[in-house]
């Protein structure tokens, strides 16, 4: 595979209200997109998935679908400094933070999620 150096990010969560109690759950994978070399055809990497309950307690699937979508991009971090030193050797402290800060890295990086009310809530300052 001929690495495009594009990562994906998907980010999803359940939420379920029993009586008084709230059950949410998460899910991110973090897939590498490629090229095959022999077919040219687009393929996928799984570099990263997991899935577990959220550690702060949500009352709503909006907060559930946010503290996904967060706790995705706070995890993706540390993945892009390491891709960054994979490519171009050891970062100090303070090259990492400016790349946190700034952008720049090696890999492009997109979040994906499916909550409406997020896209929504997100996209209603710009509109």
């Amino acid at each position: 595979m001929d690495c495009d150096r594009h990562l994906e990010t998907h980010a999803d969560s359940a939420f379920a209200k029993e009586g008084s109690k709230g059950y949410a759950l998460k899910g991110v994978n973090v897939m590498r997109r490629g090229t095959d070399r022999k077919t040219h055809e687009q393929i996928w990497h799984l570099l990263e998935g997991t899935a577990q309950s959220h550690k702060n307690v949500v009352r709503s699937t909006f907060g559930a679908e946010l503290f996904a979508i967060t706790g995705a991009a706070d995890n993706l971090i540390p993945l892009l400094v390491t891709l960054q030193e994979f490519s171009f050797g050891n970062l100090s402290t303070g090259q990492a933070k400016r790349l946190r800060e700034e952008g720049g890295w090696c890999f492009q990086s997109v979040l994906v999620t499916d909550s409406m009310s997020l896209f929504q809530a997100i996209s209603a300052h710009t509109i």
